[in-house]
Order: structure tokens, then sequence, then C-alpha cells
């Protein structure tokens, strides 16, 4: 028993600590290794000789490889182990240091504090450049991000990027956010976002949230963004559709029944796909003379509607759970039923399958031609609401109640998952630099880094302010 370093070119190990360890997190110097070894205690161990360093909850070398930074339950200290080791400092931290990290200089160090706040140090010594509070419980972890932001994630349930420099939170959590929000990527680097008010957002690293489009007045039912961001297009809950441009310019007004469920474009941008809550599902076109069309009536409540990717067919899921083609020609199949109400379709690039989501917990993936189950996903323990494909469609992205999930398309095994307190309603996902984008239910719009079936590296939050206006009585009569 005992700590062990090993060779991975000879499978040759040495002993460093004897006895049973538990629950060790260790961080290498040069030869020694330093360890927060069972009893919660910092011990440095090199060739089987150990010195214990008093209690200690986090520890990590300084980018520079010259210190060791431990977190306790009531500070951060800097120590030094050359020639001996040797405490260089200790800077009180109310509540205890849950996590840290440095910036890539290595000059400055993030602390996730147990109070609830955010707090940088100078790596050497002196004051606290910035406390940035806002969260109501422990900051569990913080991260620095470019652009001169941090990440913190806490235990309150809510993830946050600060501007350090200020002191001043980037985002606020705000009021509650709509059944369902929008979210699209349009770079790997650009992020835009329609919030519950209609108003529309843009992330990018190197600006960080800014609002483009003003909001609406009214509860947003549905909202959907275009692929390439030059449209997006909301419903409220009297009935009214608007789609705008980036500039803000109305290229598209129409009024339906009932409250609008969900929208989706097909890939030419110039018509919408609506599902309605009285059982229709319209299509939307935005050549200027076009009227409105409804494709398919029900008596049961439409909740999903997408077009394929030829732009051929529409699939439309239902209260009921069913799952219905509507063709060019006007005929309509039911490939299938869910055992509860479907909230979400998209089909794969090919057009060959169908994914849809359902309240019955389950992602299933149909054959179009045939109407077979190839795959039933399992795990989630809410209503799955969200669905995306990677470019490639290999990979299925959902967004439920309990969070965010990637899967595999071909073997339908899970690869990754991101909990989320209060569950995602909206995901899409980018396929050159893995991230993947989620609307969360009473959280904001957020980005993750992903690498599919790994760790999450950052979260931003790409609404910073929830406003509302009354429509205009231009929008109110088109």
């Amino acid at each position: 028993t005992g700590v062990w370093r090993w060779n991975l070119g000879t499978s040759r190990g040495q002993r460093l600590l004897t006895g049973e360890q538990d629950g060790v997190s260790e961080s290498g110097v040069e030869g020694r290794v330093a360890l927060i070894d069972a009893n919660l205690d910092l011990v440095l161990a090199q060739d089987g000789r150990v010195t214990r360093l008093g209690p200690a909850q986090q520890v990590a070398l300084s980018p520079n490889r010259r210190f060791l930074v431990v977190g306790t339950d009531a500070a951060l200290q800097l120590w030094t182990t050359e020639p001996h080791p040797r405490l260089l400092g200790s800077r009180a931290v109310d509540g205890g240091v849950n996590g840290f990290d440095f910036t890539p200089r290595g000059d400055l160090v993030a602390v996730a504090a147990g109070d609830g706040s955010v707090i940088v140090f100078p790596i050497r010594s002196g004051p606290p450049l910035a406390q940035l509070r806002g969260h109501s419980g422990p900051v569990s972890s913080v991260a620095f991000m470019a652009g001169g932001h941090i990440a913190s994630v806490s235990r309150d349930g809510t993830a946050r990027v600060w501007d350090w420099s200020s002191g001043i939170p980037t985002p606020v959590d705000v009021g509650q956010l709509p059944q369902r929000g929008a979210v699209r990527f349009l770079t790997s680097d650009e992020v835009e976002a329609v919030d519950n008010a209609g108003a529309v957002w843009t992330w990018t690293a190197r600006s960080g949230a800014r609002r483009i489009l003003p909001p609406f007045g009214g509860q947003v039912g549905a909202a959907a963004i275009s692929a390439d961001g030059s449209t997006s297009v909301v419903g409220f809950d009297s009935g009214r559709i608007i789609a705008r441009d980036r500039s803000g310019r109305t290229i598209g007004s129409w009024k339906v029944a009932d409250f609008p469920i969900a929208f989706e474009f097909d890939r030419t941008r110039q018509r919408i796909v609506g599902a309605i809550l009285d059982g229709s599902v319209v299509k939307l076109p935005l050549r200027p003379g076009a009227k409105k069309r409804t494709l398919v009536t029900r008596t049961s409540a439409a909740f999903a509607a997408t077009y394929s990717p030829s732009g051929d067919m529409v699939a439309s899921g239902y209260r009921d759970g069913a799952v219905i083609l509507t063709h060019a020609d006007g005929t309509q199949t039911q490939i299938g039923t869910h055992d509860g109400p479907v909230y979400a379709a998209v089909f794969t690039p090919d057009g060959a399958n169908l994914v849809t989501s359902s309240a019955d917990r389950t992602i299933r993936v149909w054959d179009v031609a045939t109407g077979k189950t190839l795959h039933t996903l399992r795990g989630h323990a809410g209503l799955v609401e969200g669905l995306a494909l990677t470019p490639d469609g290999t990979r299925i992205v959902s967004a439920a109640r309990d969070g965010v999930r990637v899967w595999d398309r071909e073997s339908g095994a899970l690869l990754w998952t991101r909990p989320l307190p209060q569950g995602a309603l909206q995901v899409d996902v980018n396929g050159s630099d893995p991230r993947i984008a989620y609307y969360g239910a009473g959280e904001g719009a957020f980005v993750s880094d992903c690498d599919v079936c790994g760790s999450v590296r950052s979260v931003i939050d790409l609404v910073p302010q929830r406003t509302t206006r009354d429509l205009t009585a231009a929008e109110r009569s088109g």
C-alpha cells in the first residue's frame, strides 16, 4: 500500500509514501509529490520521506512550477519546497477554499470561496484585487477565460461569467425564463440567443454578451433562429408570430388561432414551420406576398415540427405521442408513437432517420422509410424538451429537466452528461470546435465546451438581462 510514482516507458514504480491512503489528490513537484491524504493533511513525499505541512482542502502547482498553492478551510496559502518546505504567505478566505485557477502567466489566482464569492489574488502577496459577489451559495469551482473573464459555478445551481477587473458580474440572473427559448451557434466563436421577451443576444469570446435586438411584450411561447443567424422568429400567447432580420426589420408577421409551441427554419431560410397548441402545423413563408399555409390539423396539440434536409417533408410530434410525416404531396404517415407528448424532432443530415424526444423521458431514432424504431435512448430523469445533432449526424444532444446529454446515434451509448439543477429546454451543437449551447430553465443561455465524451471546461451566460416592452401598433395589427 502507499503512493507510487510510475515511469510509463519502463513500467517501473517507486513508492513515495507508505501506508494506506484514501481520497488522495496530488500535484507533482520535480521528484516530489504533494498530496492531501485521507485525514485532509497536506503531505510532501519524496523517496519514502514524509513531511506533513498541515490541514488542507486543495493543492496545486503554480504555472511556473515554483510554488505550491494550498487551499484550507480558512485561507489560501503559498508554499515553496526549495530547499525545504516553507510557508511564504497566507490570505484569509471566508468559508474556506473550494477550488482555484491561475492565469496562464501564473501571476494571479482566482479562488472559489465558501461564502459565495470569487476572490482574485496576486499570487505572491498583497490584498485581493477583486471580490466578486452574487452567488447565493458556496462557489464550487472557478476558471479564468479569454478576454479577462472568470467563470464560476456555485452550489446554488447557477453559473456566471465575471469581468474581474471591474468587479461587476457580466450576467445577472433575473426573472423567469420562457417555456421555450432559442439558442444557435453561428460560428465556433459566436452564439445567438433569444430570451423570454423576444430580445436577441449575441455572444463572442472577444466581446462577451451583447443585445442586438430589443424585446417584445407578452409571453413568448416559442422562438427560433435561422442557421446563419440572419432571422429570428418569436411567437406569443396571443397567437401573434413575428420574424425579424438582424437589423430589427419585421420581415414576416402572422396570426394563428392558439399558442405557438415550436418553430424551425428550413435550410433555405425562406420557410418556417410552426407547431401550434390547437393541433395544427403551419408553414410560414418569408417571401413577399406569400401566405400562411396549414399542413396538418389534429385534435391533439402539436408540440414539435421540423423540415427534412431536402425540405420536401415535415415531421411533427403531438401531445398524444404521435409522430407524423407530412410529404410534399400532402399525404401523411404516422411512423410511430411515444408513451407521452413529443417535444422535439430533428432529421439526420441525410434525411434517413428522424430523432424525437418525449415526456416519456426517452429519445427515439426512427427509420424514415420503414417507420422502424432503431434505438430508444433512456436515462433522463425528466421530460426531454430539446434535441440537436452534430453536423455529421453521429451524435445526439438532448436537453431535459435533469440536464444535457450526448449520445452516439449508431450504438445508442451515452457519451457525455451535464447535470443542471433546473434543467434545459433548447440545445444546439457546434461541430468544428466542440461546444454545446443550451437554454436553461430558470438559469439563462449558456455555452459549454465538450469533447463529446469529456468534461465541461467553461460555462458562459449569454443573456445578461431580460426586459420587456409592449408590442407597437404596427406589430399588433400586422
